[in-house]
């Protein structure tokens, strides 16, 4: 009866023990649960990424509608709305939007922070040439970025040229030879 009750004593202790193991391995996996994030730092995630989502709309809504100007005539010194010289035409696309920039296209670089890689290059992002006389070394063209592969720093921009309102490449011999640089303008 001794062996018996030793033998029952033995098993009980076991199955106590085999017990308590359990019971501290669901504990364990209750602290392994991820901690979730604060209601305060989610909303700062959802605000940031409304504002960018409203800076995207915007800059789309301003490429969209210097577009709808493609074939509007060329007139040096015009301001719009039937004709423009290539500052009076990114003058008044921003305009459009509550932005003003300066009327000459030297000046406008200044309204903006300046980019020095093409490769950083946005939609929207007025760019710099210069004009017909190569030998001068100043701003004389700008227009505003259509499209732009950051691999490469190829763009397309949209404007006022002497043949009117148009959408080039950076890549045209013309344009790419006058490439002076770019500025982002903040709104």
């Amino acid at each position: 009866m001794k062996t018996f009750i030793k033998t029952l004593v033995i098993i009980m202790i076991a199955l106590s023990l085999t017990g308590c193991y359990g019971k501290r391995k669901a504990q364990r996996n209750v602290y392994n649960n991820p901690v979730p994030t604060k209601p305060a730092e989610d909303e700062e995630i959802k605000a940031a990424m409304a504002e960018i989502a409203a800076y995207v709309a915007k800059i789309d809504a301003l490429v969209n509608y210097a577009m709808e100007y493609v074939g509007c005539p060329y007139q040096y010194g015009a301001i719009g709305p039937d004709s423009f010289d290539c500052s009076g035409f990114t003058r008044h696309v921003f305009r459009n939007f509550d932005i003003e920039l300066n009327r000459i296209a030297a000046d406008q670089l200044a309204n903006g922070a300046e980019i020095k890689s093409t490769k950083d290059l946005l939609r929207g992002d007025l760019v710099f040439f210069r004009g017909r006389d190569m030998s001068d070394e100043n701003i004389g063209h700008v227009g505003i970025v259509t499209e732009v592969d950051n691999e490469t720093g190829h763009f397309s921009f949209i404007h006022a040229s002497s043949s009117g309102v148009r959408v080039t490449k950076s890549t045209d011999a013309y344009y790419k030879k006058r490439y002076i640089t770019a500025c982002r303008i903040i709104f």
